[in-house]
């Protein structure tokens, strides 16, 4: 379903309610499209409920938080996102597209297995949640398993994810 409203000859959109079944997985969002000084910026709020991580890659857009995407997508292989909380500022360029300005949002995750750093073994078993925007991934366990140790409690900050180094 989709709800929203344009006005300005178009120039300015909302989306107040959009919501998708995946038969699964469901999204729901909204948006503000405006242009202001000739330049056409977006603000968006979604949820996404039920997505297993195994179909991740199909729903994250690529160039959104890529570095951030690109790591969930190599090293979460089992499990499912029971939650997750987005919201996104940027704008549109003609030439190369949404270019994203701010990106945050939380994850609610479960019975994932993840590959933390490569060459150790999976964690597997985790739940807990996690908190992201375009430069870091923290994660804050509440259980897991490691080989036969058993895990109640961790954190995990990814940090400098943005890839620049200037």
């Amino acid at each position: 379903s989709l709800g929203g409203t344009a006005s300005n000859g178009f120039s300015e959109a909302t989306i107040d309610d959009l919501f998708v079944d995946l038969g699964g997985p469901t999204i729901g969002a909204t948006a503000v499209v405006e242009t202001v000084e000739g330049i056409e910026r977006i603000s968006a709020d979604g949820a996404v409920r039920d997505m297993p991580v195994e179909e991740l890659g199909l729903y994250w857009p690529k160039g959104l938080a890529e570095n951030t995407r690109d790591w969930m997508l190599a090293n979460l292989t089992v499990g499912t996102l029971g939650e997750t909380l987005v919201s996104v500022a940027g704008r549109i360029d003609e030439e190369t597209g949404f270019e994203a300005e701010a990106v945050k949002g939380s994850i609610g995750y479960e019975n994932l297995s993840v590959q933390y750093i490569e060459g150790l073994p999976l964690v597997e078993g985790v739940n807990g949640r996690a908190e992201f925007d375009e430069n870091s991934f923290d994660l804050f366990l509440e259980t897991g398993r490691l080989s036969k140790l058993t895990l109640h409690e961790g954190t995990i900050n990814l940090k400098d994810l943005s890839g620049d180094t200037t």
